[in-house]
């Protein structure tokens, strides 16, 4: 399993779309390995709500949420609606023990895939 990463400057990196559709055996296999890893760390820490790819060193555009008993994932996900805006102080999986304000969009309309590619 891998460990979480703190380094703040390989979180700001730019993450690359995961590329399923030009070769399905590769990049599905790549895809279902990035989404195994994501979900092992979160059921290791059931505290951890969201946890995306690059947080755990792998620079794609994954991640996955907890709803309730599920975890839902999200494969090149892009915002194609944002409403409204509220700043609230947040904690951060990959930024132990630190609380930051930040400004988020009360709603989102999002477009992804899900685990099902």
């Amino acid at each position: 399993m891998r460990e979480i990463i703190a380094d703040l400057d390989a979180l700001r990196a730019p993450a690359e779309p995961l590329k399923f559709l030009s070769d399905a055996a590769t990049d599905k296999t790549e895809g279902n390995a990035i989404m195994a890893e994501l979900k092992a760390v979160m059921d290791a820490n059931p505290s951890i709500l969201a946890l995306s790819a690059p947080q755990i060193g792998i620079a794609k555009r994954v991640f996955c949420i907890r709803f309730n008993d599920a975890i839902k994932t999200f494969i090149n996900p892009i915002v194609t609606k944002k409403k409204g805006m509220v700043i609230a102080p947040e904690t951060f999986v990959s930024m132990p023990g630190k609380e930051i304000l930040i400004g988020r969009p009360e709603e989102v309309t999002v477009v992804y895939y899900g685990e099902d590619f």
